[in-house]
């Protein structure tokens, strides 16, 4: 099997942040989880890419600069079919003081970056590549 083709057999995990460099360290978190980061930089690609590849999670920043991620969370809650995709808060500040942890566990980008792989396990399961 190809490199490539097993890699889309890697179930993706979709990465909503505008912040590139950060994105960089989200991604490795997610390659160590076992699953294939998806990278969307605004509210309105990511949900495009959420209901094209039916992600295992999703990984929200909700004080983007462009589209604030709090209006891509309150879409997919408000979707039966998309309301059953684990969420992750990832975000920097005060900006997520607000939310509810039992419905969107928020992690803060200082401090969360070595928690990355646990959480995304926690909330969307183990994959084969995870326990290699």
């Amino acid at each position: 099997m190809s490199p490539i083709l097993r890699d889309e057999l890697t179930p993706p995990v979709v990465i909503v942040d505008d912040d590139a460099d950060f994105v960089a360290l989200l991604r490795e978190g997610v390659r160590d989880a076992g699953y294939r980061p998806i990278w969307a930089r605004d509210g309105r690609d990511a949900l495009s890419a959420i209901m094209d590849q039916q992600p295992a999670a999703v990984l929200v920043d909700v004080a983007m600069l462009a589209s604030d991620g709090s209006d891509l969370l309150a879409v997919l809650a408000c979707s039966p079919a998309l309301s059953r995709i684990p969420r992750l808060i990832v975000t920097r500040g005060g900006a997520f003081a607000t939310w509810d942890p039992t419905s969107n566990p928020v992690l803060g980008k200082r401090a969360g970056l070595a928690r990355i792989p646990k959480m995304i396990r926690r909330l969307a399961g183990p994959t084969a590549r995870s326990h290699a």
